[in-house]
């Protein structure tokens, strides 16, 4: 059989160095020239040969399934020759070379090896049935090895048949006893029709519960297998596992009193988050509803699929009603969670921009983080009007991320809480945020400075290791010397060689370098 010559040369030099490569990717180079066709041509047949034998145990394999393959049956007389089933690696992965080009003809040759080969080519031999009707019956006996590598390759292989018989087998597996092999198996197919019959499995244990509310014993068993199903469909896109979730929710007093409600909701937050669609986020509110703690999960959701208008609505409409509706302390508990949600969410956005402007940098250079978060990239990311319900319900973390130079409500809020409001002014992540709020709505830096020396003067803050990130310091640059004599106060309140200790010496050092005087305090350094 005479092979092609027809790729053009881009395309063979890009098939050649796939093939040749010895870069650690050198798997997905392989993948891609695969998936673009490159193969067959005449003059890759040498060079994919040579992979049989390649170092990398994935990259041979796939070559030998796929690449190889491809040659068809001109490629047979390489690895024909001289085939023995006792041999290693390299006659391993020449059967599967050899069961992928003759297929049916072959297959008294892979029974053989199945019964008769060495592990290695055994372990071949029953990939090479995979998803094949025929061999169904033996890929079960399979399962039974002794040998957990061939065991897993069995049920692997069993998994891409399309059976009720195989599926069965499977599932009879999985639920008799928890093993690594069968629970990565079971994790990782492509088969519908195991998808399809574990849901119905999962459904009928809620049907089935109802029996048992009054049977601890039977509670406790459907929950173990409950719990089995749920890892089973972890992480996949199975649309129809929304009904069961969305029941699960709408029957919840009933799923409660079985005591499966937790196990199962924190499942479909996974699988809501996975598939990231409205349909997703109509069931996490849902969810959000029956337990305010899973704000925490539908607030960012919502974030990331509404727009801003379509965000701030649907929680101004929420917090009303629960106000309206509700007792003052369920409004009150609402209103917490939801503080929570927004400064969880606020935070991880200043730590992406962080993140983006020093990555590769081995350190931080002030002026340019100062002047990024100056222009609060998260405030274009809120709708405006959560500016004034922070100021309203008194959210200093919200009000020092959206703060805007004009903007005079939150300008005067952020002075009250940082000049005014001593008592409550101990070290937080608010404190950090309002500081930066000064910054970012272009405050008069007397103002800053004064809400510095409260913080360090703030009793509660006396025993504080550090202020994170040499915070005090940075944003004490230029802090004249009239606020010596109240700095110096405040150092043998400090922990001796604390950061904090230190910040505060590094500011006293400013002064004294723009003063022109000795240097008594240690040196504090920026990077």
């Amino acid at each position: 059989m005479t092979l092609p010559t027809r790729l053009t040369y881009r395309q063979l030099a890009m098939a050649l160095s796939a093939l040749t490569s010895k870069e650690k990717d050198r798997l997905d180079a392989l993948q891609l020239a695969y998936e673009r066709g490159l193969f067959p041509d005449l003059r890759l047949l040498s060079p994919a040969l040579e992979l049989l034998e390649d170092k990398g145990v994935k990259v041979s394999e796939y070559a030998s399934e796929y690449i190889l393959p491809a040659f068809g049956r001109a490629v047979l007389p390489y690895v024909e020759d001289g085939f023995h089933m006792k041999g290693k690696k390299l006659e391993a992965n020449k059967l599967l070379v050899i069961a992928a080009v003759r297929d049916e003809e072959v297959d008294d040759l892979v029974l053989q090896c199945v019964k008769k080969g060495s592990s290695t080519v055994r372990k071949a031999a029953v990939r090479s049935m995979s998803g094949k009707l025929r061999f169904q019956q033996e890929l079960i006996a399979q399962t039974s090895s002794r040998n957990s590598g061939i065991q897993e390759e069995a049920f692997r292989a069993l998994a891409e048949c399309q059976s009720e018989l195989a599926v069965q087998h499977i599932l009879n597996a999985y639920m008799s006893k928890a093993n690594d092999v069968i629970d990565s198996v079971i994790r990782s197919h492509r088969n519908p029709q195991l998808d399809e019959k574990i849901l119905q499995y999962m459904h009928a244990l809620l049907d089935r519960g109802c029996e048992w509310l009054d049977d601890e014993g039977k509670q406790a068993q459907g929950r173990y297998f409950l719990q089995r199903f749920l890892l089973a469909m972890r992480d996949r896109s199975v649309e129809r596992l929304h009904d069961f979730f969305r029941r699960a929710a709408e029957e919840h007093p009933f799923v409660r009193d079985l005591g499966w409600h937790k196990l199962i909701y924190d499942e479909a937050v996974r699988y809501s988050r996975l598939m990231g669609s409205r349909k997703e986020l109509e069931l996490m509110f849902v969810l959000e509803s029956l337990d305010g703690d899973y704000m925490l999960e539908a607030v960012p959701m919502a974030f990331s699929i509404f727009s801003q208008k379509e965000f701030y609505e649907h929680y101004i409409a929420l917090l009303n009603d629960k106000r309206t509706t509700g007792a003052v302390e369920q409004f009150q508990s609402f209103l917490k969670r939801f503080k929570q949600a927004t400064r969880a969410l606020m935070q991880e956005q200043l730590a992406e921009v962080e993140d983006e402007l020093y990555r590769g940098s081995v350190s931080r250079y002030y002026g340019r983080w100062m002047e990024a978060q100056s222009q609060a990239p998260c405030r274009d990311m809120w709708d405006e009007r959560w500016l004034d319900w922070a100021i309203e319900h008194d959210d200093p973390v919200m009000v020092g991320v959206l703060a805007r130079p004009d903007h005079e409500g939150c300008r005067a809020y952020m002075e009250h809480a940082l000049l005014l409001e001593q008592q409550e002014l101990s070290y937080t992540i608010a404190v950090e945020l309002l500081l930066l709020g000064m910054v970012r709505a272009r405050m008069e830096s007397e103002c800053k400075w004064e809400a510095i020396m409260r913080v360090i003067e703030h009793p509660d803050n006396t025993n504080i290791r550090e202020f994170s990130h040499s915070f005090i310091y940075i944003h004490a640059d230029g802090m004249p010397s009239c606020y010596r004599e109240r700095l110096e106060e405040r150092l043998s309140r400090y922990r001796k060689w604390s950061w904090s200790l230190r910040q505060v010496e590094g500011i006293l050092n400013q002064m004294n370098v723009r003063d022109d005087k000795p240097l008594s305090f240690i040196t504090f350094n920026k990077s």
